[in-house]
């Protein structure tokens, strides 16, 4: 099994704080060109950028009570109340996730997830023992299967059943194996591409209200 470097938890911990801390300071942006003056100590604890799962609930949202119509207007597209395609979930409620868990001072669990695997057999590589084929649910025969689990591998997951008759006292095998994985944030999946799409996604929150665009 492949280690994860113990930089990895605290980069990813900085990607995601640097992120939603780019949306929170448009919104404290957008407020202060709204109430025409820094905001208060008691206004600053509800200015941060929103989530808004039901269109009704833009009416008297805490988090754009000092945002101008004409701004709320314009983050409306970008809320996880409308619906991307099918099958396709929205990046911000799983930023505001993570960045919960990373300002509690909490180091974020990363593990190694199995992706997909190849397992070769060699004819030198049967000792005391002969491959016996078995036929399998899709009708074709087989010398082996594969059973690599799609989470982080404990000890002793069975990843390989051979199929074998033994003909000696110590029957044993060897095969090639590749097992090719990712580094997935918990089980919310692949972490790099994840991160990737929130980039993706707060840069265009922030392109809709650049003046030079």
């Amino acid at each position: 099994m492949i280690e994860i470097s113990e930089h990895w938890p605290l980069i990813v911990g900085d990607a995601i704080h640097d992120l939603r801390s780019a949306l929170d300071h448009l919104i404290w942006q957008l407020a202060t060109v709204h109430l025409g003056r820094v905001p208060t100590n008691r206004q600053a604890p509800n200015i941060q950028f929103p989530e808004v799962r039901r269109l009704k609930d833009f009416t008297g949202h805490r988090n754009l009570r000092y945002i101008d119509t004409s701004d709320i207007d314009r983050l409306k597209p970008f809320q996880p109340y409308k619906r991307l395609n099918r099958g396709q979930l929205h990046p911000l409620p799983k930023l505001i996730k993570l960045s919960n868990v990373d300002k509690h001072r909490r180091i974020h669990l990363l593990v190694t997830v199995p992706q997909s695997a190849s397992f070769t057999n060699r004819p030198d590589g049967f000792r005391d023992c002969v491959p016996v084929p078995r036929l399998m649910p899709d009708g074709s025969y087989a010398h082996a299967h594969h059973m690599a689990p799609r989470r982080s591998p404990r000890i002793d997951d069975a990843i390989l059943k051979i199929f074998v008759h033994p003909t000696g006292p110590s029957p044993d095998v060897d095969w090639n194996a590749r097992l090719h994985g990712f580094v997935g944030i918990g089980k919310l999946g692949p972490a790099v591409p994840m991160l990737e799409g929130m980039a993706d996604y707060v840069a265009a929150v922030l392109n809709e209200f650049d003046p030079s665009g």
